[in-house]
């Protein structure tokens, strides 16, 4: 993972990281796109328990926001995996890829400034 989406908070990194991970997993020819949509819910729902609690340590202001963002996230991914044999694994990767630079640039960089805790 590039630094640029680091930040400095070393379970979340490493869970950052494996989300990227996941997502990669699509590119290869021969994967089951159900079930490496499955991995990726499963992941990310963890993940963001992490996360959550996390929010919870710090006093992060802007928590109730961004638990909403999980769970449209989470929404996202239960059409994904309801759908995964009409859908277009390029388009899916593409789009989860986005997402989660966006996310972490972002939205997951706002509770590491000092300004956004309580």
């Amino acid at each position: 993972m590039l630094d640029k989406y680091k930040l400095g908070i070393d379970i979340i990194d490493k869970q950052h990281e494996q989300i990227f991970k996941i997502i990669n997993k699509l590119m290869d020819k021969n994967c089951d796109m159900s079930e490496i949509i499955k991995e990726l819910k499963d992941y990310s729902i963890y993940h963001f328990d992490t996360e959550e609690k996390y929010f919870e340590s710090i006093n992060f202001k802007n928590a109730e926001n961004h638990v909403n963002l999980h769970n449209i996230f989470i929404q996202t991914i239960n059409y994904y995996s309801e759908n995964s044999d009409k859908l277009n694994k390029k388009k899916i990767y593409s789009f989860l890829q986005s997402w989660i630079k966006n996310h972490i640039l972002i939205e997951d960089k706002k509770y590491t400034l000092k300004e956004n805790l309580d």
